[in-house]
């Protein structure tokens, strides 16, 4: 029996910079179709784009936003996500991740449900798969894993995210995106609850938009470090300078 997710969208920012990168997408679309009743929005930006199947391109959930420039905007995708999103509550999840035990995914809802603004369906730990969990099941575990990860998945109240000022446009390409978003949110009062549990995340090539090989990542590193010390005020003060919170 599916898992009851329709209070929630999955808002999957997605860039092709790899075979491999394509084929954990569809991999984790079709454990979304298999396991949960609930809402996607999947958003590509890149220079070439994948050709999914023609349930996904001819979808109203999917969009296609052509760019000339390799690095990967991510927060600017998932932001056109989020304002197409029309459930109370949003995921914003890696092309390549999932959560153990599944029955994570509901608790976290749960949690939303019970006043709870942002949560991480799993503890901090975030663990490399081999690419052989696609084709036979086994999953090898990697003791190179983050322990206190807040990156792969995060579910949000979307009306107080957006009050919060959505994703930090900013930030441009990888890195520094999802403490920003936490520690945002808990200056604002809005402090992150965990369940205990682990995101796997199935490997692919490291280039430009999944690595410190992106050149903007000391920018993303300052203007992260700019956020987090802010005061409650000077930070909602900040929020109403964003321009991309009134698209």
């Amino acid at each position: 029996m599916k898992i009851d997710l329709k209070d929630l969208t999955f808002i999957i920012p997605f860039s092709y910079d790899s075979i491999e990168r394509a084929e954990n997408l569809n991999y984790i679309l079709g454990f979304f179709r298999d396991n949960f009743k609930t809402n996607i929005v999947l958003i590509e930006s890149g220079t070439n784009q994948f050709l999914f199947s023609e349930d996904y391109l001819n979808s109203s959930n999917y969009l296609f936003s052509p760019t000339s420039n390799e690095i990967f905007h991510r927060t600017k995708v998932i932001n056109a996500g989020i304002k197409k999103a029309k459930t109370p509550y949003i995921a914003i999840y890696d092309t390549d991740v999932f959560i153990s035990p599944i029955e994570n995914y509901l608790k976290g809802v749960e949690l939303l449900k019970q006043g709870h603004k942002i949560v991480y369906p799993y503890d901090g730990r975030f663990i490399d798969v081999e690419r052989s969990l696609i084709k036979d099941g086994i999953i090898k575990e990697y003791q190179s894993c983050a322990t206190g990860s807040y990156g792969g998945c995060v579910l949000l109240n979307r009306e107080t995210y957006i009050e919060a000022g959505i994703e930090n446009e900013n930030l441009y390409g990888w890195g520094f995106d999802d403490f920003e978003r936490k520690e945002r949110m808990e200056i604002l009062g809005n402090h992150a609850a965990r369940i205990e549990g682990i995101c796997y995340h199935i490997k692919h090539p490291l280039g430009i938009n999944s690595s410190v090989q992106n050149p903007n990542w000391q920018k993303n590193k300052e203007e992260y470090e700019r956020i987090k010390i802010m005061s409650e005020q000077q930070l909602r003060d900040e929020i109403k300078t964003w321009q991309w919170t009134k698209r």
